[in-house]
């Protein structure tokens, strides 16, 4: 699709049952009076509190694309991409806040970064804190390195300085070309692991990936998720985890560093369980995470021996 006149920046948004955080993050944006170097596309995945009427009466100028279904996110968002028109798409979730100025900077620092293929600003909560860097890609390496408490190590090996190996999901900003070049979001995905499989394309198709420097935007984490059960999320998780380790390494590799997962799982099954027992089963998150612990040993030690279609 070619750019149209004075399009800049095209903002693509999924939506499913978010509809107040939704309209805050349209109006951040300024939607009730669009500026012309903006488009916005709101993708809802068949929300049944309201959301697509919302937007159709407050903000006129908003492109809204319904849906039948809830295509999750990866697949709502390539709904979205393909109408955008703008030399660059910002990705954003719909409990996030940015502002027309704070999309412009990240633009304008794709602009003088040729290099750059994607960026994101750092994110905070709506307490003003400071949300962590996002986690390094999983490896073996890193998988046996959290496995026995070194997750702080592996947070402290994150700067925000110089290229990245991942970017916050919630909102990051790619060139068109280059988000047209890789293909956007692998449908495969189920929910999880779909953005991090974006990124690590960009950057296998020879691009950085970059924090723009003085850029912080506010993120309500976990809005639409936060519905789902806990243990219904880590089965995602999983699946997405395993569908990543095949698609970006060697069978080797892969084998090796779902190996350790499976080592890993298989402790927590045995930990949650025992948990579970001794407090009777009235801990919910305790109760959850035993629930779901054989299916996600059972998927993982599945996709040991043989790769997902």
């Amino acid at each position: 699709m070619e750019k149209s006149p004075g399009i800049h920046i095209s903002v693509c948004i999924v939506n499913w049952n978010t509809r107040g955080p939704l309209a805050a993050c349209l109006k951040h944006l300024g939607a009730q009076a669009l500026p012309e170097d903006f488009e916005i596309i709101v993708v809802d995945n068949a929300s049944t509190d309201g959301s697509a009427d919302m937007v159709r009466k407050e903000f006129p100028q908003v492109q809204l694309l319904p849906q039948k279904r809830n295509l999750m996110f990866g697949p709502g968002l390539n709904v979205a991409t393909a109408h955008a028109t703008g030399r660059y798409v910002l990705l954003l979730n719909s409990d996030t806040e940015v502002t027309p100025e704070q999309a412009r900077a990240l633009a304008h620092h794709l602009e003088t970064s040729p290099r750059v293929g994607a960026c994101s600003p750092r994110e905070k909560n709506s307490d003003g804190k400071l949300w962590p860097l996002q986690a390094l890609p999983p490896t073996a390496g890193r998988l046996l390195l959290q496995a026995f408490g070194g997750r702080k190590l592996l947070r402290r090996a994150v700067s925000e300085a110089g290229p990245q190996e991942s970017l916050t999901g919630s909102c990051m900003m790619i060139r068109r070309e280059v988000g047209e070049q890789v293909g956007y979001f692998d449908p495969g995905y189920f929910f999880y692991y779909e953005d991090t499989d974006l990124l690590t394309k960009i950057r296998k198709a020879g691009y950085e990936l970059r924090i723009a420097p003085g850029v912080t935007t506010v993120h309500r984490h976990a809005t639409s998720s936060r519905n789902v059960d806990r243990g219904r999320r880590l089965v995602w998780i999983t699946n997405g985890f395993c569908r990543y380790i095949w698609k970006h390494n060697p069978p080797g590799v892969a084998r090796l560093t779902l190996g350790v997962a499976l080592f890993s799982s298989l402790f927590e099954t045995l930990f949650y369980g025992l948990a579970t027992g001794l407090t009777l089963g009235l801990v919910k998150s305790l109760r959850q995470r035993a629930r779901v612990g054989p299916q996600v040993v059972w998927i993982l030690a599945k996709t040991f021996v043989r790769r997902p279609e």
